[in-house]
């Protein structure tokens, strides 16, 4: 069971810079919502708010994820997911076919229940477009983001995707 001792003493070698979303969630996870453990609990949401594990974007953690096909296209391909204990926020993205038509699908899959939802579909023919329905999407540990691309007479694409760790 944890308790606040046990809490900061496996924590007290980390500074807030070092230790993970993945150690925080292991030491937290037992962690019963009972009055006997009130003192962890505190203890817990002082350590998610000084990590910056609070729901708004981590400082520094801002990257853009890349994909990239040729002609060949077709397979599903993954782009990204997720450590233990993280939870990213995508922020908007764009799709890019090059010398031609291609298409886009775009997927949330649940890693634990083998299930997709598609959450982007675009076509395009030698252009750009930004990928709207991106906003608000939430992938952690379960969940990964997985892409499909169908050409036609396209020579390249590209696809790219604003992310925001946010615990």
């Amino acid at each position: 069971m944890a308790s606040d001792e046990n809490i900061y003493r496996n924590l007290n070698p980390k500074t807030l810079s070092t230790v993970t979303a993945s150690e925080i969630n292991l030491l937290t996870q037992p962690l019963h919502i009972q009055k006997s453990n009130e003192a962890a609990l505190k203890a817990t949401v002082l350590i998610d708010q000084a990590t910056m594990r609070n729901g708004l974007p981590i400082p520094a953690t801002s990257t853009i994820v890349q994909a990239d096909w040729d002609d060949g296209g077709g397979s599903l391909t993954y782009i990204m997911s997720a450590s233990a204990g993280e939870v990213w926020r995508v922020m908007s993205g764009a799709y890019t076919s090059t010398g031609g038509t291609s298409s886009l699908t775009l997927y949330v899959k649940d890693e634990v229940l083998n299930r997709y939802v598609t959450v982007a579909l675009e076509t395009v023919n030698d252009s750009t477009v930004t990928l709207d329905p991106l906003k608000d999407i939430y992938i952690d540990e379960n969940t990964s983001i997985r892409a499909t691309v169908s050409v036609s007479d396209s020579t390249s694409e590209a696809m790219q995707i604003l992310v925001n760790r946010v615990r």
